[in-house]
């Protein structure tokens, strides 16, 4: 009999084998004017994809023999092959000396960022932590971007390329004049569901 922690393992172990290959895969290219790129290395997105359809034939073997394990290893093939993999080919992060581009997110729903170092007052790279009413929770990195005109954008940092562009990206904002503070390692922003409303506060350190 197959229990509740072998099936979850059977999801969870090939999508962190997945994410352990992504962390360090990625390429930095510098262009003239000082600008650098970064994105994954060029092999990653057809290996990931490769392993999710390897991941796909093991589980249809395997689900005649312990079924719910074999379906978790399709599904988690099929995310690696349909929605993790081509999704890094998108993903791309471009540092000049006054303005920085991010191309992020979910193959098919990929967002771009663009942010303009001229119009900022100052940055803060924050981690917040999402806990829901069922108490689950997940913390995601942020730079919040300040404008001139009072308006606050929050870019994602979460992904290998935007956590490799980070360093340099805060350097030229500083170099350019702009105030920028990191508050990763600090107490993290958490905002919590009470009912329908989401109440934030200064909580958990995260590193």
């Amino acid at each position: 009999m197959v229990t509740r922690s072998v099936r979850i393992r059977g999801v969870f172990v090939p999508l962190a084998m997945i994410l352990l290959l992504m962390s360090g895969c990625v390429r930095q290219q510098a262009g003239p004017d000082g600008i650098e790129s970064f994105s994954y290395e060029w092999w990653m997105p057809g290996v990931t994809m490769l392993g999710g359809v390897a991941g796909i034939l093991v589980g249809m073997k395997l689900v005649k023999v312990i079924r719910k394990l074999g379906v978790a290893f399709v599904m988690t093939g099929l995310i690696a092959s349909l929605v993790i993999g081509p999704s890094m080919l998108f993903d791309a992060a471009v540092v000049a000396e006054d303005q920085f581009e991010l191309k992020t997110g979910v193959w098919g729903l990929t967002c771009q960022h663009e942010v303009d170092f001229h119009e900022l007052t100052d940055a803060c790279r924050v981690i917040e932590r999402k806990t829901d009413s069922k108490g689950r929770s997940q913390s995601s990195i942020y730079l919040l971007c300040h404008y001139r005109d009072g308006e606050t954008k929050k870019i994602p940092l979460g992904s290998e390329v935007a956590k490799a562009a980070a360093p340099l990206l805060m350097q030229r904002m500083e170099s350019f004049g702009i105030a920028v503070q990191d508050q990763v390692g600090l107490p993290a922003i958490v905002t919590q569901e009470v009912g329908n409303e989401v109440q934030s506060t200064q909580l958990q350190t995260v590193q």
